[in-house]
């Protein structure tokens, strides 16, 4: 109970506060609310898309399981979100970052049990705080494919594992729906996120090893939903008549790094986020390699490999890897409390003496984290939007004008999928199409940005080149509508860790966002003052987050 006590405060606390709300989460909501709406598992090109041209990036299973949890409780209707309300935008974000803090508590009990059957109660215990209380655990609280995916592969394990048990042995029947159980979730953790297939060594060796009999053809068995799940994929492009496409994204999304070292530098990132974690984890694995445990090692080494050979990989691609590192971690507590003395009243509470001063200090390092609000600045710049995008557009539901929103994903997927007005456009600024095409094509009458820090960095170091020049010409001929100035309430010290890393990634707070409007009036004057709009665009935003909203004329 104590584990999942922790875990469920470090994960549930102040979901919608920390960390910052990221780019990808605005991804996987947005294909999540595609299906919801009955588009399709698909996106096609002309949707809103993180990169054009590329609409096969990964599986389908993480926005048909978001989906369907959201139409089970029928989100985002039955938060009744209204237009300009800090709080019903907070509301919208809430019930995913909750639904991931859930699966992170399903997580830390998998683990335990996991550690339990393998080894014994007090490695569970151990490796079921440490993923419970430590800092590096903040990335799970994003709404990600590597959190999502976590819970499906350690059912997976933990069903492998428990084919030990004499019982499953002697009924075939019940052995035949372990294993057939298994397979399937290892298969949805694979189609949620592919890098899930370097756990087939680990998984596939216990399922061989714990069989009694019929080793080969259990294993064959527990193959045929670790095949046939992912293949959902490719078929559903093959059915479409867009193979070549799915092979372009997988290539391009393997691929999009370029380098080898990006491995490096996203295990640089966890290093700085929890030295304490990681110098642990490894030296879990190396006890592991010298103890000739092959349980963790089948389960991280695979895994490292394969994200080698990525040319992209960021930190929360690495995610999977806590799950290893910490039951390394907690046997190589375990083993060397019995090492260092041989009475046994040592023996049996030096590893509790242990993890309580890793846990406290994990703890008040997480909470320190945990009570951050870093996102008042996208919320008021959110709230602001879906009050004032009717007077911006000037669309409606009858009207053949067609305003272009254009802006980071974040901000997209609520503007689109829960406040969507009139006629509007939205586009991520990747998307070199759908601007490129709306230029040439002499419809571009209204660009409307949403400007933030990274959409000004991006701009800046011209990351996304395909259509840096289309954007970069329309933001200089583009004038300010709004600027909002959100204050940092946070008291910190930057310098000081747990924040000197972690913030730099998961935010700080405070900010600055510029609305900004390219021929914003058919008669191209881009005069604010000239327009009945002015009252409209000057009511704000409501809510209790501190903002300056200043119209510039």
């Amino acid at each position: 109970a104590i584990p999942l006590v922790l875990s469920a405060y470090t994960h549930l606390w102040n979901p919608t506060g920390f960390p910052i709300f990221h780019i990808d989460e605005g991804h996987y909501l947005r294909k999540a609310m595609y299906v919801l709406d009955g588009n399709g598992l698909q996106e096609g090109p002309e949707d809103v898309l993180s990169h054009y041209g590329r609409i096969y990036t990964h599986p389908y299973f993480s926005q048909i399981f978001l989906a369907g949890i959201f139409a089970m409780i029928g989100y985002p209707d039955s938060l009744n979100p209204t237009p300009g309300d800090v709080h019903s935008i907070e509301m919208v974000w809430l019930v995913p970052r909750v639904l991931m803090g859930l699966l992170a508590v399903v997580d830390t009990f998998l683990i335990y049990k996991i550690a339990e059957r393998r080894y014994n109660m007090t490695v569970a215990l151990i490796a079921s705080i440490l993923f419970a209380v430590m800092p590096i655990s903040w990335i799970t609280r994003m709404v990600l494919l590597d959190s999502i995916l976590l819970p499906f592969l350690l059912s997976s394990i933990l069903f492998a594992v428990y084919l030990k048990d004499s019982k499953y042995q002697e009924n075939n029947k019940k052995k035949i729906a372990i294993v057939l159980l298994s397979g399937v979730f290892i298969g949805l953790a694979i189609f949620t996120k592919v890098p899930a297939f370097t756990a087939i060594p680990l998984v596939g060796v216990l399922i061989y090893t714990n069989s009694s009999s019929h080793k080969l053809r259990t294993l064959g068995l527990w193959f045929a939903p670790v095949i046939l799940i992912p293949l959902i994929w490719p078929a559903y492009s093959l059915a479409s008549g867009q193979l070549d496409e799915w092979f372009n994204g997988v290539l391009w999304q393997a691929g999009r790094g370029g380098q080898f070292s990006q491995v490096f530098r996203a295990t640089d990132n966890l290093f700085k986020f929890d030295p304490v974690f990681m110098s642990l984890g490894f030296a879990g694995l190396f006890f592991a390699a010298v103890k000739r445990d092959f349980f963790p090692l089948l389960w991280a080494i695979p895994f490292m490999i394969f994200m080698y050979l990525l040319g992209y990989v960021s930190y929360w691609f690495m995610i999977p890897l806590l799950l290893p590192l910490c039951i390394a971690t907690a046997s190589m507590i375990y083993d060397l409390s019995s090492r260092i003395s041989k009475k046994k009243l040592i023996h049996q509470i030096l590893p509790f003496v242990i993890i309580s001063v890793i846990g406290i200090f994990g703890i008040i390092s997480t909470s320190m984290l945990i009570t951050l609000n870093v996102n008042s600045t996208y919320l008021a710049t959110q709230a602001f939007l879906t009050e004032n995008l009717p007077a911006i557009s000037g669309a409606d539901e009858g009207s053949d004008n067609r305003v272009y929103i254009i802006g980071r994903p974040t901000y997209i997927w609520i503007l689109k999928y829960v406040f969507d007005e009139g006629n509007n456009d939205y586009q991520s600024y990747y998307n070199k199409g759908k601007i490129y095409r709306s230029i040439s094509e002499g419809n571009a009458d209204k660009f409307v940005f949403i400007v933030d820090g990274k959409f000004r960095t991006d701009l800046r170091k011209s990351t996304t080149k395909e259509n840096i020049k289309a954007i970069q010409e329309l933001y200089d001929n583009s004038t300010t509508l709004a600027k909002i100035n959100v204050k940092n309430t946070n008291k910190f010290d930057s310098d000081q860790y747990p924040y000197s890393t972690n913030t730099k990634v998961a935010g700080k707070g405070g900010g600055r966002v510029e609305i900004r409007a390219s021929n914003y009036f058919p008669d191209g004057s881009n005069n604010v003052k000239t327009t009945s709009r002015d009252e409209a665009l000057e009511r704000g935003v409501t809510g209790d987050i501190m903002t300056d909203l200043k119209l510039i004329p």
